[in-house]
């Protein structure tokens, strides 16, 4: 779990929109991997197997990546008024 959870934050704060599916993808699939494959490999391992666990990770990740692409939306787009305003007073 710790180990799928890094490898979003770093995807995540790596690039910019673009990547955000990427970040989920990779935390969705290892979570699931863990869950199918994970008590194959370790029988008290039975945690990533509970449904109401991966249901509340997976909503997290939902939830945690859908606030980071609005944040990362906003940003570019004050990004572009402030270059825009800045354009404006130079040009007048």
């Amino acid at each position: 779990m710790g180990g799928a959870l890094m490898a979003l934050l770093l995807v995540k704060h790596s690039g910019g929109v673009l990547v955000l599916p990427f970040a989920g993808l990779l935390f969705a699939g290892t979570l699931l991997a863990v869950a199918r494959f994970g008590t194959k490999f370790d029988p008290t391992l039975t945690l990533p197997a509970n449904d109401t666990f991966l249901r509340a990770a997976l909503i997290a990740m939902l939830v945690g990546l859908g606030f980071s692409l609005v944040r990362q939306l906003a940003g570019l787009w004050l990004r572009r008024r402030g270059r825009q305003t800045t354009a404006a007073g130079v040009a007048a």
